[in-house]
């Protein structure tokens, strides 16, 4: 089961951590039929210039193909929040519009818009409430740092090496102070199979950056 996960979830793990994924995520109902197209324009305003579209195209046996079309776009911003389900990230909110981060130019410069919440079309989740329902690792093995309290002491804990994230370990979360979360440790990982032998330790983690972009992953399509 293990190997399983690695060789089909690893690459769309590193994928995701490359990008800019905001506070949260805009996305379209995927009870929604045949092709979706949401709106990107320019500011929060049916009356400002289109920048763009974003599609959603359910093509009718169980799969959902999602774009991005718009002028000057390089590489679109979309990411894998679910199974199998993209959206783009969201970086801010200001009453019914959505400022989502869309793509990037040939000089690597992200392209914002806003996208009008629909209700029953388009909706968003933000990551300080997502990420407390799912096994969770650090973005970076630079950025790994347990804590015994928020702000408190610093506390080394050895993890397992891994042949695929450098680490082998995952964090179940238990309880939210802010930025910070306090999670159960377990190295190996217990994820999707059961190690022989394995450690388990409770901290708190810092899971948010002061921008509220997170500081931790997990996997999207599970085992």
């Amino acid at each position: 089961m293990k190997a399983y996960l690695t060789s089909a979830f690893i690459l769309s793990t590193l994928l995701a951590l490359s990008k800019d994924k905001g506070i949260g995520v805009v996305y379209v109902a995927s009870d929604l039929k045949g092709k979706v197209q949401v709106n990107i324009y320019e500011k929060g305003d049916l009356e400002s210039k289109l920048l763009g579209v974003f599609i959603s195209q359910d093509l009718g046996n169980g799969q959902t193909t999602y774009s991005v079309q718009a002028k000057n776009i390089w590489t679109d911003n979309l990411i894998e929040f679910d199974y199998e389900k993209l959206g783009l990230p969201l970086c801010g909110i200001s009453g019914r519009w959505l400022n989502v981060i869309y793509g990037y130019d040939k000089v690597g410069k992200a392209l914002t818009g806003w996208i009008e919440k629909n209700n029953g079309a388009t909706d968003y989740f933000l990551w300080k409430s997502y990420l407390k329902s799912v096994m969770l690792f650090f973005e970076s093995p630079e950025q790994i740092e347990f804590f015994e309290k928020p702000y408190g002491v610093k506390i080394v804990f050895e993890l397992q090496p891994s042949q695929n994230l450098r680490y082998d370990y995952i964090m179940k979360p238990l309880e939210l102070n802010g930025d910070w979360m306090k999670v159960e440790v377990t190295t190996p990982s217990n994820y999707c199979n059961t190690p022989m032998k394995k450690r388990t330790e409770t901290f708190w983690i810092k899971y948010l950056d002061q921008n509220g972009r997170p500081l931790v992953w997990y996997f999207t399509r599970g085992c």
